[in-house]
């Protein structure tokens, strides 16, 4: 399979999601997709800090497997699930997520 340009890849992406939406931030897409382009996986292992790992309990169910993971992993980790919200938590049940 022939490697495929990440700035052609880039500049497709977001011309699809230009004509798929009516109000397009150009510039919040750009900052999310750099930050995609430049991911580069963490040995969680080597974390040394607490940490706090939390899902909406209506988060799809891919999402509390990389939970579990991660806590099997960071070696000082808690974990918590926000009631009555799915992946934007701190926005649909704010309280409970401030607890």
């Amino acid at each position: 399979m022939k490697p495929v340009d990440r700035d052609v890849l880039f500049l497709l992406c977001r011309r699809r999601v230009q004509l798929s939406q009516s109000a397009f931030d150009t510039a919040e897409f750009n900052k999310v997709f750099r930050a995609i382009y430049a991911f580069r996986q963490v040995d969680l292992a080597s974390i040394r800090v607490p940490t706090l790992v939390f899902n909406g309990e209506y988060e799809s169910r891919s999402v509390f497997t990389h939970m579990a993971y991660m806590e099997r992993t960071i070696p000082d980790v808690r974990t918590a699930v926000v009631p009555d919200a799915g992946h934007t938590s701190n926005m649909e049940n704010p309280a409970a997520f401030n607890n």
